[in-house]
């Protein structure tokens, strides 16, 4: 069992959880990481322990229950409609290539906003200073002009945002996150926004370092 794996998973867990705590209701983000977190956790954990079978277990006579009966039932017809599915002949890999969905594409104005553009002045090196959570690391005024300019003035897709990044594992998963919404949808890529685009993902940036 990997402990130090487990370890991180209950206090990403733990950390979304606090973040979330004083909002009753979960966004359908927060709530597919938490569920993705909870499964990582669930498969750590049973893969170790599936491994695990005392002898007394091994001599004890196994009573199986009606309801395992009928889940044996199940699995067997399962595999039976398997079989004869793989019977059927497999389509061309020509058809198997076009069925398979194309990734988004995006911009180069759009793109252009996520790169690295570190500098050497104090100044940059300072604003590279790492973040522990992005729902404090905006000052009051900056969080007035960032919702109206990159948010479309929803306050609350705002605040949902924040704490879904909080609880991703690096900026390239937040670069995709923001990518497939808020930066699409309210046209981070203008030359009316960009300037403000480029601060607010530098300060995304900072939670991964």
């Amino acid at each position: 069992m990997d402990h130090k794996r487990i370890s991180k998973l209950l206090k990403k867990i733990s950390n979304l959880n606090d973040s979330i705590s004083d909002d009753p209701e979960f966004s359908g983000l927060e709530r597919e990481h938490i569920i993705g977190y909870i499964e990582k956790l669930y498969s750590e954990v049973k893969g170790e322990e599936i491994k695990v079978q005392r002898e007394e277990d091994l001599s004890a006579p196994i009573i199986i229950e009606e309801e395992e009966l009928v889940v044996e039932e199940i699995i067997q017809e399962e595999i039976v409609e398997e079989e004869e599915v793989s019977d059927i002949e497999e389509a061309p890999a020509s058809q198997k290539e076009d069925l398979q969905e194309a990734p988004p594409t995006y911009d180069e104005e759009l793109l252009s906003l996520f790169e690295d553009a570190s500098g050497n002045e104090l100044s940059d090196k300072l604003s590279q200073l790492p973040i522990k959570d992005l729902t404090k690391a905006v000052s009051i005024n900056e969080r007035i002009f960032t919702i109206k300019e990159l948010f479309g003035n929803d306050k609350e897709e705002y605040q949902n945002m924040m704490v879904a990044l909080n609880g991703l594992d690096s900026f390239e998963d937040a670069k995709q996150v923001l990518l497939g919404s808020v930066a699409t949808k309210y046209d981070w890529g203008s030359s009316g926004k960009m300037k403000k685009a480029i601060g607010f993902i530098k300060t995304v940036r900072r939670r991964y370092l």
